[in-house]
């Protein structure tokens, strides 16, 4: 987090973030998420984010100007496509 709040202090126009959420408790993570979804909107910062975390980094890809990439086999993917919806 510190690392974070040193690459904001240079007001940057995009931040590149790799795994910021390993190793937090669940309610530092949702107040990291919280304040970067803030900046991101507020200040028009990109945000360029790797997390395994998807409910994590799904915050910061608003359809339909974002996108994000999945990295998962096709069984998995189907797997939690299948959750989802509610299919089995």
């Amino acid at each position: 987090m510190l690392s974070i709040a040193r690459a904001l202090l240079t007001n940057p126009t995009v931040l590149l973030m790799d795994e910021p959420t390993e190793g937090l408790a669940p309610i530092l993570v949702e107040a990291l998420t919280a304040v970067l979804a803030k900046l991101q909107t507020q200040s028009g910062l990109s945000i360029i984010l790797v997390e395994q975390n998807s409910r994590v980094a799904l915050t910061f890809s608003p359809l339909p100007q974002s996108f994000a990439l999945v990295n998962m086999s096709a069984r998995a993917i189907m797997r939690n496509a299948a959750l989802s919806s509610g299919g089995s």
